[in-house]
């Protein structure tokens, strides 16, 4: 049942979306304990960016590592054009969405603004507020995750339509082991 669910190129943009919310929650709270703990001037060191990104990107590093180690350039060229020929509309329409959110959320100081509804949310001080703060600043202002979600979503599609042709086989008919 997951696997099928995991085969739709849409609910794997939506799990593209929620992998990212995730990552970046935790992220969040962690960077608000430390700030709580060893006040506001705290640097975090370049190692933690490192790593926050290397986890956010690896499902894709993994795809590109693995085509290149089996050297399957071309396929994932030819996979990469059949997304695109296959779903650009959903793409385009996902983009749209995604650009209208970016440019609708708004933030301030301890308050922040959802503009297409007219909604001002102000919060008063305290963890938890702060972690949501700092969640929405990484969501809508940071240009990692813009990438990550202009770029994931592709890329899963491509992942599949990889692991479709691999399943192929060379021949078309069904997945053949060479022992």
């Amino acid at each position: 049942m997951l696997k099928k669910v995991l085969y739709n190129p849409f609910a794997g943009m939506a799990f593209c979306v929620l992998y990212l919310i995730s990552i970046r929650y935790l992220q969040s709270i962690y960077e608000v304990k430390n700030i709580m703990v060893y006040g506001r001037g705290y640097q975090f060191p370049l190692l933690f960016d490192i790593m926050q990104t290397a986890v956010m990107w690896l499902p894709f590093m993994i795809l590109l590592v693995n085509c290149t180690l089996r050297k399957e350039w071309k396929l994932l060229f030819e996979s990469s054009k059949k997304v695109i020929q296959r779903y650009w509309t959903g793409f385009a329409v996902y983009l749209a969405v995604l650009l209208f959110v970016l440019k609708s959320i708004g933030l301030g100081d301890m308050h922040y603004d959802i503009s297409f509804i007219h909604v001002t949310v102000d919060m008063t001080p305290s963890f938890g507020t702060y972690v949501v703060m700092e969640w929405l600043y990484h969501m809508f202002e940071s240009i990692n995750s813009i990438l990550f979600l202009v770029f994931a979503p592709f890329l899963y599609c491509v992942g599949l339509m990889i692991l479709k042709e691999r399943k192929k086989g060379p021949t078309g008919k069904g997945s053949e082991r060479n022992i």
